[in-house]
């Protein structure tokens, strides 16, 4: 299990975290004025830079608060603590602070896709589905930071952390929203077999761009261009969902026991 940091709830840290980063600091910052919360809301922010990064770097479990604040250059070294309740809180804030760019362009390209497949008189097909959950991820790359890395962290260390299984709210609307439809178009999968194939797709996807976001860093030698990483990157994710299921190796857009034919 993570270490949370604090004697609160669980319950207490997805409330700060939903609330947001206090904008007072500690000691009655509030009461000071309008300059005070704003340095308040600024330093949340630093504490927010510092955890992505962090974590990214060495996971979740592996950082503590204290080393956090340091990061963030703060000498209070509860103000993780403070802003934010714990590590739960942190890494709720983390997702919420990135999710709105990520569900605004997931819905772009679905809007996109949606607009093809009317013209074509067909639903979205599943490849196309695959590619609207996977580009917001690849994009993610050009914006700079940590995020991809700390997803790829955050994935690793899922089953270590039952309550990560409660960040599926707005924050990951857009993925939900597309994996329903993309789950639709793959009736050959059941659905046991749909959310494994799903959550190894997530794997790959950020596992990948973390090692990529890495290997440009430090300068690896003898990288592909990104361009050609991301069109393998793209190809691989379509061929994990579409991949014959079954030991008849059927097609997973065809209902089982469908005969072959044209798939949708």
């Amino acid at each position: 299990m993570i270490r949370t940091g604090h004697t609160g709830g669980v319950a207490a840290q997805r409330d700060a975290a939903a609330a947001g980063p206090r904008p007072d600091g500690p000691g009655g910052a509030e009461a000071r004025g309008g300059g005070a919360r704003a340095d308040g809301r600024a330093t949340a922010e630093q504490v927010l830079a510092a955890a992505e990064r962090l974590f990214a770097e060495r996971g979740v479990e592996a950082v503590s608060l204290r080393e956090i604040a340091k990061a963030a250059a703060s000498r209070n070294t509860a103000v993780a603590h403070y802003h934010f309740g714990g590590k739960e809180g942190l890494v709720r804030a983390i997702v919420a602070r990135r999710a709105p760019a990520l569900n605004s362009r997931r819905g772009a390209l679905l809007a996109q896709a949606g607009d093809r497949a009317v013209a074509r008189g067909h639903p979205v097909p599943a490849e196309d589905l695959v590619r609207v959950l996977v580009i917001p991820l690849i994009e993610e790359l050009d914006r700079g930071g940590h995020y991809v890395g700390f997803l790829a962290r955050l994935a690793a260390e899922r089953h270590r952390a039952p309550w990560v299984a409660e960040l599926d709210d707005s924050s990951t609307a857009s993925f939900r929203e597309v994996s329903a439809l993309l789950a639709r178009q793959l009736p050959g999968l059941d659905r046991r077999r749909f959310r494994h194939r799903r959550d190894l797709l997530v794997q790959l996807v950020v596992g990948a761009l973390a090692a990529r976001d890495n290997g440009e860093a430090s300068g690896e030698p003898g990288l592909a261009l990104r361009a050609g990483f991301t069109g393998d990157l793209l190809e691989a994710a379509v061929g994990l969902m579409l991949a014959p299921a079954g030991s008849d190796g059927r097609d997973p857009r065809r209902p089982p026991g469908e005969t072959p034919g044209i798939t949708r």
